[in-house]
């Protein structure tokens, strides 16, 4: 038997069930199109969230991944849901299953990787859209990272507050929201820290991060727009990007490229190096996540207010 699930990821294991039987090969009802692949490639993919990340078509489910450096992708089945696909009652579920590569991709990017399942369970497959799986990454040079896929992650901010934003009567400091914000994704999947990206750019075609953590690579990560609201965002798990520099790339409606600073960022370079913003150290939205060595001298004025 595999390991026992406990903590946060066995209450999840109990909301998902359903079950993935492993296909060899992707039916061709279900591969990517030549034209994401494309725009992906390019940078100028309208909305990722159509073609990353879960996709459920009849009976099948893919999973699809574009991992920036990646030369082999494989899925961690840290919840047991993967079956093989000539089932076994004695096999053991396999602990990750190989991505296998989308050989169409530029020969410059070959960084999208997919697997077809046949799904098995409930005949409401809405609950897939709230599974955050684990990836396995191995890139060029040898060097591998675990890490859950930020497209499985699914809607960032609140509705309620994209909402009000909407109609300018949101009470939430729009600051806390939009911009870069090291953090715990809580209401995901607890324990999961990382850094939240999000900008308003209702009239972009598409929208891109940039920054010193992917050499400033267009294409590394795309941004999931927020249709009615016209908001870009993207989590990056696992990484403390705290002080780096970072930008979007945004592709407008007549396909011009802009690299746009963030106009909710709370921290910028020094003057004499530019006027790049940066992953704030010292986060007011956020104190928890500060590094620390700020010595405050507020306590007299907290006393008195």
């Amino acid at each position: 038997q595999g390991p026992e699930i406990v903590g946060p990821m066995k209450a999840v294991a109990e909301e998902m069930d359903f079950q993935l039987q492993i296909l060899d090969d992707v039916p061709e009802a279900c591969a990517v199109s030549f034209d994401d692949v494309q725009l992906l490639a390019d940078a100028t993919h309208p909305n990722p969230k159509h073609v990353l990340g879960v996709q459920v078509m009849g009976p099948f489910v893919v999973l699809r991944c574009w991992v920036s450096g990646a030369e082999a992708v494989s899925v961690i089945n840290e919840l047991e849901i993967f079956l093989p696909e000539c089932s076994d009652a004695k096999e053991d579920p396999p602990e990750k299953v190989p991505l296998l590569p989308v050989y169409h991709c530029p020969p410059e990017c070959p960084w999208l990787f997919e697997r077809a399942f046949l799904y098995t369970g409930k005949e409401d497959k809405s609950q897939l859209q709230h599974w955050n799986y684990d990836i396995s990454v191995q890139y060029s040079g040898g060097h591998t990272s675990v890490l859950t896929y930020p497209h499985s992650l699914g809607p960032l901010l609140p509705e309620s507050f994209l909402t009000g934003w909407a109609h300018g009567m949101t009470e939430t400091p729009p600051a806390s929201m939009f911009g870069a914000h090291h953090m715990e994704l809580h209401t995901h999947k607890p324990g999961l820290w990382g850094t939240r990206f999000a900008v308003w750019a209702p009239s972009a075609h598409s929208v891109s991060l940039v920054g010193d953590f992917n050499f400033w690579d267009s294409r590394a990560h795309p941004m999931f727009c927020r249709e009615k609201f016209g908001v870009w965002e993207i989590f990056l798990p696992k990484w403390d990007l705290r002080g780096q520099k970072y930008a979007y790339h945004i592709v407008t409606p007549l396909f011009k490229e802009i690299i746009k600073a963030d106009p909710y960022a709370l921290e910028f370079v020094d003057a004499a190096e530019g006027h790049d913003a940066k992953v704030p150290e010292y986060d007011d939205y956020s104190r928890s996540t500060w590094h620390g060595n700020y010595i405050w001298t507020d306590q007299e004025w907290l006393e008195k207010r």
